[in-house]
């Protein structure tokens, strides 16, 4: 499997509250571009404002974390490559690249295609 991560962080200034309406119309938009894509599998999760974190943050000097982490998983970079030349496909990237600089600080997220070499469930 191939996945494709993006680690999110707002714009600077922009309130929690904001970032999330923003998020509800790209998640949307990513969902609609993960189904005609033929990916197998799409997660999204917030970073949480809790003791835990801000602990770690401090006793190993880390960043705070992001404000959004999403996933989408396909078969294999094949499959992804299949889907680039699509009208369809490059049309809703244009939108999705679009949604993103109103509400993401661009220059301090990260996007990038890792493969998936473990997915052990721990009981």
């Amino acid at each position: 499997m191939i996945r494709f991560i993006q680690c999110v962080r707002r714009k600077p200034g922009l309130p929690v509250d904001e970032f999330r309406r923003h998020w509800q119309a790209y998640q949307k938009a990513l969902e609609e571009l993960a189904g005609v894509s033929d990916a197998r599998r799409m997660t999204v999760g917030f970073g949480l404002e809790i003791p835990h974190n801000s602990a770690i943050q401090e006793m190993r000097g880390t960043l705070e974390p992001f404000d959004a982490v999403l996933e989408v998983w396909w078969d294999s970079g094949a499959a992804i490559a299949r889907q680039e030349d699509r009208p369809e496909i490059q049309e809703r990237l244009a939108a999705i690249r679009a949604m993103q600089v109103q509400f993401m600080d661009l220059h301090a997220s990260s996007f990038f295609f890792a493969s998936e070499e473990t997915d052990k469930v721990l009981e």
